[in-house]
């Protein structure tokens, strides 16, 4: 947080979108704000309310057991391999950041998911704030096409706080509603919300390269068969 303090601003602030280190800041802020670790900080908000059991920075050995290998096709690499995991997620371990790290399962998110489809709460309790979830998804920089460092696939998109917001659907995603949110993980880990049918889409791989086509694919048919059933 330090040096990037002593980094000079690329544009002002709120003028444009640029992906980075942002999340991992919003991460030590948290800490620095409650006071608790920031993996504390989840379990008390979040994973603990939401009934997500096998989420965290962490795997016990059992855990580790049902973890799955990542496939990797890059270059002259294509396979599966335990070498490439990037975190060694061991009981104990520091790294808990803002912006990687966490392992999950498909119950899990699918809880997560199921909370922000349900406007922020979960099965009758909320958990985040209409408020919350309003301020996350505003459009705050210009969007394609003006901010041109943002992620070019995402035609019709605008960038919220950490998440993609369609804003335009005739651009690349016909049939699929406006306002739809979400996000990815570099593995590719795709989520989107629909807060218009109440519902959300989820998909978990451990694959590379990352592929913004995977979640627009998925769309593309869940969204063809409702508009014509």
């Amino acid at each position: 947080m330090e040096a990037c303090a002593n980094t000079p601003l690329a544009f002002e602030p709120w003028t444009q979108y640029l992906y980075g280190i942002n999340q991992g800041i919003q991460g030590r802020l948290i800490e620095v704000i409650t006071g608790i670790p920031f993996e504390e900080f989840l379990e008390k908000r979040l994973f603990k309310p939401l009934g997500m059991v096998d989420t965290g920075f962490s795997m016990t050995p059992a855990q580790r057991e049902r973890f799955q290998p990542l496939f990797i096709n890059t270059g002259s690499l294509k396979g599966f391999t335990y070498l490439l995991d990037q975190m060694t997620y061991q009981p104990g371990s520091r790294a808990h950041f803002g912006d990687a790290g966490l392992v999950s399962t498909m119950e899990d998110y699918s809880r997560f998911c199921e909370m922000l489809a349900a406007g922020g709460k979960f099965r009758g309790k909320r958990i985040i704030s209409p408020e919350s979830i309003e301020t996350m998804t505003k459009k705050w920089a210009g969007g394609y096409p003006e901010e041109q460092n943002a992620f070019q696939p995402l035609l019709g998109h605008y960038n919220g706080f950490s998440l993609f917001v369609l804003e335009d659907p005739s651009k690349k995603e016909t049939n699929v509603p406006e306002g739809i949110y979400g996000w990815a993980g570099y593995h590719n880990t795709h989520f989107w919300i629909d807060p218009q049918n109440e519902m959300f889409g989820l998909f978990m791989a451990r694959a590379r390269p990352f592929n913004w086509e995977v979640p627009m694919g998925l769309r593309k048919v869940v969204y063809g068969n409702l508009t014509n059933p």
